[in-house]
């Protein structure tokens, strides 16, 4: 299966709940990659819940930047999914270790990188912004050419 699912965004699908904040599935023939998590875990909850997907089914989270609207959920998913593989820009990993289970792995970026056999993140891309906040995009091989998702795309 193919699929790209906004499973967490102000303007929701009929069915989902609307949240500032964003987050997408991406569904591929043989993994699953969470792409960052929303602001609130009860609202990725149910969103997950519509869209028909647990948690422990997540292979990947992907996120974008270290902001509270892109990383909220990441607790929930965390309770529930024991063996996350989080990618993270490489200033936030150290952050983020803190809260993964001993089973799960921060990988931090900062060069483009492969995170899986069809997807691979651009490394942390300049925002033209005065700030240190890294942000990354990921780009996944589909059978109709690439996409590219990005996060707040400064």
């Amino acid at each position: 299966m193919e699929n790209l699912v906004i499973v967490y965004d102000n303007k929701a699908t009929e069915g989902f709940k609307a949240d500032w904040g964003f987050s997408a599935l991406v569904e591929l023939e043989d993994e699953l990659i969470l792409f960052d998590t929303g602001a609130n875990p009860e609202i990725l909850k149910e969103n997950l819940e519509r869209a028909g997907v647990a948690p422990e089914e997540i292979d990947i989270v992907f996120i974008s930047h270290n902001h509270w609207d892109h990383t909220g959920g990441l607790s929930f998913i965390l309770e529930r999914n024991k063996e996350i593989e989080l990618f993270v820009p490489e200033s936030s990993c150290d952050h983020f270790e803190e809260l993964l289970p001993e089973t799960s792995v921060c990988v931090p970026v900062s060069e483009p990188v492969q995170i899986s056999e069809r997807a691979l993140s651009t490394g942390v891309l300049p925002t033209g912004m005065d700030s240190p906040k890294e942000e990354q995009a990921l780009i996944v091989n589909t059978p109709a050419g690439y996409l590219l998702l990005t996060g707040c795309a400064h």
